[in-house]
């Protein structure tokens, strides 16, 4: 606690440290919502089962049709509020830790650190995290659905399987190009917020001086002031732009697979109970397939 870029920059490993207190809750809610990930792929096999079942459906299926449904939907439940908790929990041991870090740092550190950018850690770094550790369970949860139907769908048609993890690879292959591209743009555009931040200061600081300098107001206002939110806004708008972009062709890609799935049906000599399944739970999976992508 001597140095302010020891205290403030290696959120990683002083983690581990803050988690410590909170890792069973968290291993129990994740697995919680494993489970209702895992049962939400189970309750699509009996679902598509049911649908092309020759006979009506049965007491006892109904029955297993609920139990799966209270631990889909209970797994994710009860998983969301124990890791939103314990996330909650985290981010304020975390607020504590790096408050503390400040104060008992160096005062020539803290002042090259400047005042926005040690507002912004505390504020915007932070709340990062934040939104991390409340989504978490959703996360795991995506990622045991996923799992689940990615067995499911192997097990229904392993070349339609095939197929449709191929495009999924092409689909994220293009999401992280485009990933790293519009992070150096976000990156960019805080650098940018920073020196805005600067004039911002200028601005509420030198108010007085401003009022009575024509040409002053003109410089700060008219083109530090104003060509550095041009500059955060182009660059946003670029990066968002990319993502959209990406987004788009991700979805078009995955439509792609189901059209060709369906015309493609005849000639592989597929059962049409397999296909119809195999499209319904390929749509379902699109969701969770998606959540994961954008980690």
């Amino acid at each position: 606690m001597n140095a302010l870029p020891a205290g403030l920059s290696p959120f990683a490993t002083d983690m581990g440290r803050l988690l410590k207190p909170f890792a069973g809750v968290a291993a129990v809610a994740t697995l919680i919502g494993s489970v209702g990930g895992l049962a939400t792929a189970a309750l699509l096999e009996q679902i598509n089962s049911a649908l092309h079942g020759s006979a009506a459906i049965s007491v006892s299926a109904i029955a297993g049709l609920a139990v799966l449904a209270v631990f889909a939907v209970g797994g994710h439940t009860v998983a969301g509020v124990l890791n939103s908790v314990t996330g909650q929990r985290v981010v304020a041991a975390l607020r504590k830790d790096v408050s503390l870090r400040i104060m008992g740092a160096p005062i020539a550190a803290v002042e090259r650190m400047k005042s926005h950018r040690l507002q912004a850690i505390l504020n915007e770094d932070i709340d990062t995290i934040s939104d991390f550790t409340s989504e978490f369970a959703g996360h795991a949860s995506a990622f045991a659905v996923t799992a689940g139907c990615a067995i499911y769908l192997f097990k229904l048609s392993p070349v339609l399987f095939l197929v449709s993890a191929l495009a999924l690879v092409v689909g994220i292959w293009i999401n992280f190009a485009a990933a790293r591209a519009w992070s150096r743009n976000f990156e960019k555009a805080r650098t940018g917020e920073d020196e805005l931040q600067k004039h911002y200061r200028s601005v509420v600081e030198g108010a007085k001086e401003l009022r009575l300098n024509r040409m002053r107001r003109a410089q700060v206002h008219g083109v530090r002031l104003s060509g550095a939110a041009d500059l955060i806004a182009r660059l946003k708008a670029r990066a968002l732009g990319l993502f959209w972009a990406a987004e788009g062709t991700n979805s078009a890609i995955f439509f792609l697979v189901v059209v060709w799935i369906l015309a493609a049906r005849p000639s592989l000599g597929i059962d049409a109970q397999v296909v119809s399944g195999f499209v319904i739970v390929l749509l379902f999976v699109k969701g969770p397939i998606e959540e994961l992508a954008a980690l």
